[in-house]
């Protein structure tokens, strides 16, 4: 079924930095499988958003307790503009005409995070900085991952805490974003959508394990080839 690939495609590609939003757009739009709106990609992220629960089920209510200013700081800017904007943002999810252009910044941004020195702990205001980046990932193509995790690296956050902050983030995050679009989950079957979620809660887990490999490995920034490697791919398919 086209959910199932949909909700794996979710699953690897939400916390990997190659942009969850693009690639489903990418793959709707090469099966023709077209869905009007953004609900079965926040319907695959609730499954995403146990996968981060379960990952780091041992110290999730602990770290909250001890980084809540700077989770509000980073998950503020998005959250607002996610709000006011909804309309203009689903707009970009209609048709992949600019996918290649945001899968090309998301690229060269990835890269950059070579150029780094490491060592800071997150402050206050690179909280903010980070959350103001964040705004950019609403759109398909860019990741949310990989431009949070990307800059806390440029600010010199030591590396663990840049993949821990950025997933934590993501929690309140998805929370907002399925109640704004709950209107839009009656698409799907029970049984599409039951398929859809267990694949994407499994393949998430599995993703997170790989992207803490990479980035323990100094991997991270090479899966901006990857995504300009798409971005070319979908300037020739769908212009």
């Amino acid at each position: 079924m086209k959910e199932i690939l949909l909700g794996i495609l979710q699953g690897l590609t939400e916390f990997l930095p190659i942009s969850s939003s693009g690639h489903l757009l990418f793959f709707q739009e090469l099966l023709k499988f077209n869905i009007k709106g953004i609900g079965l990609e926040i319907a695959v992220h609730i499954a995403t958003f146990f996968s981060i629960v379960f990952y780091f089920r041992k110290k999730i209510f602990d770290y909250y307790k001890k980084n809540l200013t700077k989770i509000i700081l980073g998950i503020l800017p998005a959250g607002i503009v996610g709000l006011f904007f909804k309309d203009l943002i689903e707009n970009f999810f209609e048709k992949p005409d600019y996918l290649f252009i945001f899968f090309m910044l998301n690229g060269f941004y990835l890269l950059s995070s070579r150029v780094k020195k490491e060592g800071e702990n997150i402050d206050n205001k690179k909280a903010l900085i980070i959350g103001i980046m964040q705004i950019f990932s609403l759109l398909p193509g860019i990741s949310r991952s990989g431009t949070t995790i990307t800059t806390a690296l440029l600010l010199g956050v030591k590396s663990r805490e840049a993949f821990e902050f950025s997933f934590y983030m993501y929690l309140p995050l998805v929370i907002g974003a399925g109640i704004l679009s709950f209107k839009d989950f009656n698409f799907l079957s029970p049984v599409s959508l039951s398929l859809s979620f267990l694949s994407a809660l499994i393949f998430g887990i599995i993703a997170l394990f790989i992207l803490e490999g990479s980035i323990k490995r100094k991997f991270f920034p090479f899966f901006g080839i990857y995504t300009m490697i798409l971005s070319l791919i979908s300037f020739f398919l769908f212009r």
